[in-house]
């Protein structure tokens, strides 16, 4: 078991000058370590937390760990004082969090548990992975032929760290170091790590919270492998949600909509009788119980009273970021170089509150309701309630079509394609990676009724050497 803590911290000093007193058991200072570790550690596995100041730390995976383990943190905070707690505790909503002080705030090395009993408890946290591994074998059996250059990877690494620290004034850029130097020991060292989630069930693993730059070091049996993306992703699942057939329900044999809205109504916008066996629709989602139903019928009301034909056309012809791009030059005077700027406003646009078109900040939002107002509707009947709603539901839509019916697919067709999904893309080797992108395209097409765009990205070590 690997444990990152900070490069300056000399703990051994620190314990000698305020040696610890517990009073039940036997203080072990891997233990200690093992806080310390989760601290630097859970931004890296789970980005959420990336822009936090304080890190909660949930109390039932600690006392797994550590029976006493408020004696440790109680050590931590107030008497070595190299952390500090905010406090703020909600039962059942949020744990405690933990930050550590400014002065420890550094790179990270490498420290390996030797405590044989510790050890055993932490090896706890790999069955969780071995659950996952089972569930999702077409996925995760094939991380164990996966190698990174190490060497090359830390120079870049590195390269980029000084680099940074001259030109930039961010202030996290430190952690952003240590997220990829944590990331190239992790795969290096063969600490993998499978999770799926139980919120939106996305898979991560880790080539999803990686830095994107460092796959250009990993190859698979020393092939390279390349990235098959789908362009505009989130718009693109989005346009799903403008069909009625996504929100159908099955009743007594019959499919109706949840307001009694029949099948022929359906034909009437041009849908096909396979169409109800091939689209997506929300109740085969895991998350299909996130919509409340009385919304439902208002969801279907404005679907068929709109026609959103022309938002979905600019979607599906890779138009869209372009077209905002010059409204956006036109409306407001911004010129962006590059499709980031753009990107950002839709997903302003889908992840926002509706409150927020009010504030100054909303420019963007504001002009993209003037463009697609229909769009716009719908999207705001959606995030009515809560403004999650909407970018879990098309995370959820990414998984399923990801994981669980392109991955399975392929797996279940071409045993020897290697696969490696991070999230809206799909990996593979050179000699698959064809066959990976012709059953994305057949299977994107049949369950979201719109053709999807795919680009390429060649994962080559000589693109960190570009840099």
């Amino acid at each position: 078991m690997l444990l990152f803590i900070p490069k300056n911290l000399d703990f051994e000093e620190l314990i000698i000058k305020n040696p610890p007193t517990f009073k039940k058991t036997k203080f072990k200072i891997e233990k200690l370590l093992y806080i310390i570790h989760l601290i630097i550690h859970i931004p890296l596995v789970n980005k959420l937390y990336r822009d936090k100041r304080f890190i909660p730390i949930n109390s039932t995976l600690l006392q797994s760990k550590i029976h006493n383990y408020t004696e440790y943190l109680d050590y931590l905070v107030n008497i070595l004082k190299i952390v500090e707690c905010d406090n703020q505790y909600i039962s059942g909503k949020k744990s405690k969090g933990y930050k550590l002080k400014d002065y420890y705030q550094t790179e990270v090395i490498i420290y390996e548990v030797m405590d044989c009993v510790f050890k055993k408890a932490l090896s706890q946290e790999k069955t969780k992975n071995i659950e996952v591994e089972k569930k999702l074998y077409h996925l995760t059996k094939w991380f164990n032929d996966l190698s990174m250059d190490f060497e090359e990877a830390m120079k870049f690494a590195k390269t980029q760290y000084k680099i940074q620290s001259k030109t930039t004034d961010i202030p996290n850029i430190t952690n952003s170091f240590n997220y990829a130097k944590m990331s190239i020991y992790k795969i290096f060292k063969r600490d993998f790590f499978m999770i799926r989630d139980l919120n939106v069930y996305r898979f991560h693993s880790n080539l999803t919270n990686m830095p994107s730059m460092l796959r250009n070091a990993l190859s698979y049996n020393g092939e390279n492998l390349i990235s098959i993306d789908i362009k505009n992703s989130q718009p693109y699942f989005s346009t799903i949600l403008m069909n009625p057939l996504f929100w159908r329900k099955e009743k007594n044999g019959i499919k109706t909509s949840d307001n009694g809205t029949k099948t022929s109504d359906f034909f009437n916008l041009g849908c096909k009788s396979t169409d109800f066996q091939l689209i997506i629709n929300i109740y085969k989602l895991k998350c299909n119980n996130i919509i409340p139903y009385i919304m439902l019928e208002e969801i279907l009301g404005c679907i068929l009273k709109h026609d959103f034909s022309y938002f979905i056309n600019l979607v599906v012809t890779g138009k869209l970021y372009e077209f905002l791009q010059e409204e956006i030059k036109t409306e407001h005077d911004v010129v962006y170089n590059d499709r980031k700027g753009v990107k950002a406003m839709v997903f302003l646009v889908l992840f926002s509150h509706n409150n927020f078109l009010g504030q100054p900040e909303a420019k963007p939002k504001k002009l993209f309701k003037n463009l697609f107002p229909e769009v716009y509707s719908l999207f705001e009947i959606i995030k009515r309630k809560d403004k999650t709603l909407l970018p879990r539901l098309l995370q959820n839509i990414e998984s399923y079509l990801i994981v669980d019916v392109i991955a399975k697919r392929i797996s279940e067709e071409y045993p020897l394609a290697p696969i490696f999904t991070i999230h809206d893309s799909i990996a593979t080797t050179p000699q698959y990676v064809d066959i990976v992108e012709q059953v994305m395209n057949e299977e994107l097409y049949l369950k979201i009724g719109q053709k999807p765009k795919l680009k390429r990205e060649y994962w080559n070590i000589n693109n960190l050497k570009k840099v």
